[in-house]
């Protein structure tokens, strides 16, 4: 009887446990384009393309642009548009809070994207594991001209921790437990960089920079690891002005890390006099 009952108890505490890891509405942070295949008719998904205006003029069906240039200021320091403009622009894509977005397109960009989604609080986002080079030479259906959807619903919930500046850096430093990554080339670290940085470039994520195809997230993790940052630990990243180190932001969420970027990052540092190393 006690041996019933323990098995009983056994099991209740396994379907609990795998109902805490699969919660409802629960999205994967990386999807294949093979994924994506399968479910472009899903009725909640919502593929969003992003570029600084370069592109072959193909598309996946069913994206919808959502350019660079109208989420970062491109004057007077890079930085976030407002939020409401944030948020128009998204509503405009169709994006509404039940939605699965899918982002792709200029890995920055597409790495800039998924952080302003992460920022207003959208839950439900999910990088493409690769862009449209692969997507093409896997023989799948392309579209010429973006959709243009009816508007989505979306209400942010700010997530103020994703979004780092001067000050929140300078009290993580202070109060320490915080590992900080450069995400610039080895040349611009040399040359300068915020004290206790250690350098990470974007492009070490990538197994495939071309194709855009990302590292495993067991190959993220030691990576991480082995710049000091583990499963859980907090983290800041950091480029020029925040745009790299976004792509080095969604890596570093992938691989488990609590983790903010810097938005207008070395730029923004040193117009402030901010202590430096390196120079």
């Amino acid at each position: 009887m006690r041996t019933a009952t323990w098995i009983v108890a056994a099991l209740t505490l396994t379907v609990h446990a795998a109902s805490a890891q699969t919660r409802a509405g629960e999205v994967p942070l990386l999807v294949s384009t093979e994924w994506l295949a399968e479910h472009l008719t899903d009725p909640d998904l919502v593929i969003l393309w992003t570029d600084q205006g370069a592109h072959d003029e193909a598309l996946i069906p069913g994206a919808r642009a959502v350019p660079h240039e109208s989420l970062m200021t491109m004057q007077g320091g890079h930085g976030l548009v407002a939020t409401d403009v944030l948020v128009q622009r998204l509503r405009a894509a169709g994006v509404s809070n039940d939605s699965h977005v899918v982002v792709y397109g200029e890995p920055l960009s597409a790495g800039w994207l998924f952080f302003v989604l992460d920022y207003l609080g959208h839950t439900r986002v999910s990088m493409l594991d690769a862009g449209i080079v692969k997507w093409r030479s896997e023989e799948r259906p392309i579209a010429r001209t973006p959709v243009a959807p009816a508007p989505g619903t979306f209400t942010p919930a700010l997530r103020p921790e994703r979004r780092v500046t001067a000050d929140d850096l300078q009290a993580r430093m202070k109060a320490g437990g915080t590992v900080l990554f450069d995400a610039r080339s080895p040349r611009e670290y040399e040359a300068g960089r915020i004290p206790s940085a250690r350098l990470l470039t974007w492009q070490d994520v990538f197994a495939d920079t071309r194709q855009q195809v990302f590292k495993s997230r067991d190959a993220l993790v030691e990576l991480f690891r082995a710049a000091g940052a583990t499963p859980g630990s907090r983290a800041v990243t950091y480029c020029q002005i925040g745009l790299r180190s976004s792509a080095l932001y969604f890596a570093a969420r992938y691989a488990g890390l609590d983790v903010g970027n810097y938005v207008g990052s070395w730029g923004d540092w040193t117009a402030r006099g901010l202590p430096v190393e390196g120079r």
